[in-house]
């Protein structure tokens, strides 16, 4: 016992010395805890919890500590990257005002009118390729990097919208659209990858939330451009920030660290380190530098004590890289996984992409006072401010509140909107009309603050260097396939039992 406390003493020493705080407060709690927490529970893996309880309270004094200073380049590098998920974005919405003119003779232009299946089928394969592309991303991400990846996958992203562009043939429909849902898979499963790889502790929540932020941003660009302008113009317009992130990545943006540290390319991870870091970072890398020896021998002492790979150097991850099965062999990453999966599944289960994928017409069916152009003008913009303010909340109140109150607040909003639309069939709702559109304030709100952006920030925060690849493409893989399952299913659902009962099965 004592020797499990010493060891996790040791290895809050080297992490504490690389981050440079005054540690001696730390270091008490750390045996006080993990010996109560070994004794307790005589589970020697969940010791590892208070450790990371006590290493996440010294991060939060970090992050108010005045000598830290900001590195603008790092947030720089962060907002062009997830320009990429700004085109997710816009991927997401693309339905929603396009449909609407895939049902107008005139608009369309396949020149007749598209059956439900045929729409259902255009706005569903997007979510199935979503389902499929993360397993591209995490394989590309270990292989090319991270960086080359994001590259090599913005061009099937830009073709996609081209064919859609121009096509005037339904499978060259389906087609662009999965493809589409392809790059959109890769792009959140490597961008949360990149960011928490590339983020210093004091600013990982933050910078982590920033993927969501810039879907929002995306799906409110289609939500404002795609009513005004034909199918064909507007999906070109979609292109707008893959364009502007391959000019500025190929210049500007450097590897991850991490990537270059796996493959062995020290002085390459030491250049990157230096762009995403402050000016007086040069002490900081040779202190970490001087560490790593020292580090090795404290974590192969928590190796013995936890069983688990959690805390091998990454020199040692690359030689152990995992697959999918190895992941199933240790507790520990079999319980992560199923955390990163069950938040990505509970986010999907809060029917996000149906409300976003068919949001014009829910507003259309709902007989609102308001143009349902203007209602998802609106919607779109809470979207926004949601998530800015998660950025802001996230690492002040925690994610276990956020995530439980968004969870409640959300199926209370689709529940509510379940019932006006049985009220509607049967008595003149017009007194309150303006319900659908409260109801929906209400839940992007609580999303946008809560499961929204705190399952992908978890999913790029949780998984060990060895791991991260195919495990973030299990989570995403699986929030997508849900997605896609939700998309396709919910035009049945309003077919057979009508819109109220249909949103009351989401709630």
């Amino acid at each position: 016992m004592e020797q499990a406390v010493q060891n996790m003493t040791e290895a809050a020493t080297i992490r504490l010395k690389i981050l440079r705080p005054p540690i001696s407060q730390y270091l008490e709690r750390v045996k006080i805890h993990s010996k109560w927490h070994l004794d307790s529970f005589q589970n020697n893996s969940t010791a590892l919890v208070w450790f990371e309880v006590v290493m996440m309270e010294y991060d939060l004094k970090k992050r108010n500590d005045p000598q830290v200073k900001t590195n603008y380049f790092l947030y720089f590098v962060v907002i062009i990257v997830n320009l990429t998920c700004f085109s997710c974005g816009t991927a997401f919405a693309w339905s929603s005002p396009v449909t609407p003119k895939l049902n107008d003779p005139d608009e369309n232009p396949m020149g007749y009118t598209l059956s439900e299946e045929e729409v259902s089928w255009i706005v569903a394969l997007m979510s199935l390729g979503a389902a499929v592309g993360p397993f591209a991303g995490g394989f590309l991400a270990d292989k090319i990097g991270r960086k080359r990846t994001l590259l090599v996958y913005v061009i099937p992203l830009i073709l996609s919208y081209a064919l859609l562009a121009f096509s005037t043939n339904l499978y060259v429909y389906y087609v662009a659209r999965f493809i589409k849902g392809t790059c959109v898979g890769l792009f959140l499963t490597v961008v949360p990858m990149y960011v928490g790889e590339v983020a210093e502790i004091h600013n990982r929540g933050i910078l982590g939330c920033f993927t969501v932020f810039f879907v929002t941003i995306g799906m409110m660009y289609s939500f404002v451009v795609g009513p005004y302008l034909s199918i064909k113009w507007f999906s070109l317009s979609c292109n707008l920030g893959a364009v502007i992130f391959v000019v500025i990545c190929t210049v500007l943006i450097p590897e991850s660290p991490c990537y270059l540290v796996m493959k062995h390319k020290q002085e390459e991870a030491k250049k990157s380190l230096q762009k995403l870091r402050t000016s007086n970072s040069d002490e900081e890398l040779l202190e970490l530098a001087a560490t790593v020896k020292e580090s090795v021998a404290a974590q192969a002492g928590i190796l013995d004590i936890f069983k688990t790979e959690y805390l091998t150097t990454v020199k040692e991850s690359v030689a152990a890289q995992a697959g999918i099965l190895d992941i199933f062999k240790t507790e520990y990453l079999t319980r992560t996984l199923r955390l990163s999966v069950g938040l990505m599944v509970i986010q999907q289960l809060t029917a996000i992409s149906v409300i976003n994928y068919y949001m014009q017409l829910i507003f259309e069916s709902a007989g609102s006072q308001i143009p349902s152009e203007v209602s998802v003008m609106i919607v779109g913009a809470i979207q926004i401010l949601g998530t800015f303010l998660s950025t802001l909340v996230v690492d002040k109140l925690g994610r276990r509140p956020l995530l439980l109150s968004s969870t409640l607040f959300t199926s209370l909003s689709l529940f509510i909107l379940s019932l006006y639309f049985y009220l509607k069939t049967i008595k003149d709702v017009s007194n309150i009309s303006w319900l659908p559109i409260t109801t929906m304030i209400v839940y992007m709100v609580f999303y946008n603050v809560g499961i929204g952006p705190i399952a992908f920030a978890v999913m790029g925060e949780i998984y060990p260097p060895h791991v991260k690849s195919i495990a973030s493409s299990l989570s995403v893989g699986c929030c997508y396939f849900c997605s896609f399952l939700a998309a396709k299913l919910f035009p049945i659902l309003v077919s057979g039992v009508r819109w109220g009962a249909a949103i009351s099965v989401l709630s």
